[in-house]
C-alpha cells in the first residue's frame, strides 16, 4: 500500500513536470515535496494577504464615508484588521520555511 502512494505521487510529478526527477535521488524527494507544499502554503497566504490589504484600502474609507457607516461595520473593520495582522505574522512566520 505504501508503495503504491509512493508510486502515484511520483507519477504526479513526472505528468506536470512538478520536479525534475533525473537530478533528484529518491531518498530526498520527500524534502522537494515539503519545499513544494510550503511554497504553496506561502504563496497562497501572500495572496490572500496582498487581497485584504486591497480590500481594505478600498473598503474602510466606503465605510467611513457612508451615513452610520462606521457604527453599522465596526465588527467588518475590526475583523479585518484582525484577520490583516493575522496574516502579517503568518506570512513572517512562513516566509523562514520558503527555501
Amino acid at each position: 500500500m505504501l508503495f503504491t502512494i509512493e508510486h502515484d505521487t511520483i507519477s504526479i510529478i513526472n505528468r506536470f513536470n512538478l520536479i525534475d526527477l533525473d537530478h533528484v535521488e529518491f531518498k530526498n524527494l520527500k524534502i522537494y515535496l515539503l519545499s513544494f507544499i510550503m511554497t504553496v502554503i506561502f504563496n497562497l497566504t501572500l495572496l490572500a494577504f496582498v487581497a485584504l490589504s486591497f480590500l481594505l484600502v478600498i473598503g474602510v474609507p466606503v465605510i467611513f464615508a457612508s451615513p452610520n457607516g462606521w457604527t453599522d461595520n465596526k465588527r467588518v473593520v475590526f475583523s479585518g484588521v484582525g484577520l490583516w495582522i493575522l496574516l502579517v505574522f503568518a506570512v513572517g512566520i512562513l516566509n523562514s520555511f520558503v527555501i
